[in-house]
């Protein structure tokens, strides 16, 4: 059974595994042994002939956040805690690099989003190799934000930032996360900081 559900893709995996269960009866209290009895359960794939292959493509992708605090400063760190921990991703914020400047890292492709003005900005490093393709995030006010999808998978993973200047805004969260997929989002978003400013109390 272990193999039929390992060669399954997810939805009827989960279809296949919720039948089991509902199928399955128990010993009365009191037997010998008590013992999980299995009815027989049926499941068709539609279209066998269409069912998609596993590959590599779903395995899973270690992925770390880092607040960079200056990233171009502290790139010999970030390479060797990548190095160490073998992600494949890695979102940065407060990355303070402007957009005239380079910023290279060997083995990955680099997203960023930069601000006009010194300071802050995000960005996300993807293993080479990894199938994938940035995504813009559109109708941002105050949020800096870098997001990036993978062929195959419906989900959006997305560094942001918002200046401890700035307010953090519905239409900004909005934007990152009513895209009509899973979102994996990332960042010191300075909630606490909005908070306070929003009471009157003082932001230390």
């Amino acid at each position: 059974m272990s193999d039929l559900l390992d060669r399954l893709p997810l939805p009827p995996c989960v279809e296949l595994t919720r039948r089991l269960l509902t199928s399955i009866s128990y010993v009365p209290v009191g037997a010998a042994r008590p013992r999980a009895v299995l009815k027989t359960a049926s499941f068709t794939w539609p279209n066998m002939a269409a069912r998609p292959r596993r590959t590599e493509l779903f395995k899973a992708l270690p992925l770390s956040y880092w607040k960079a605090e200056i990233v171009r400063g502290r790139k010999l760190e970030l390479e060797h805690f990548l190095s160490q921990h073998g992600d494949d991703i890695c979102l940065l914020n407060e990355t303070f690099i402007n957009p005239g400047q380079t910023f290279e890292f060997a083995n990955y492709v680099c997203h960023r989003t930069d601000r006009l003005t010194a300071g802050d900005g995000t960005i996300i490093l993807v293993c080479r190799g990894i199938v994938h393709h940035a995504e813009p995030v559109q109708c941002l006010t105050y949020l800096e934000a870098t997001a990036i999808t993978f062929a195959g998978r419906p989900v959006i993973v997305l560094a942001a930032y918002p200046s401890p200047s700035s307010p953090l805004i519905g239409s900004d969260l909005t934007a990152c996360l009513g895209v009509g997929l899973s979102v994996l989002m990332a960042g010191d978003l300075n909630a606490i900081l909005a908070a306070k400013k929003k009471t009157g109390e003082s932001p230390t």
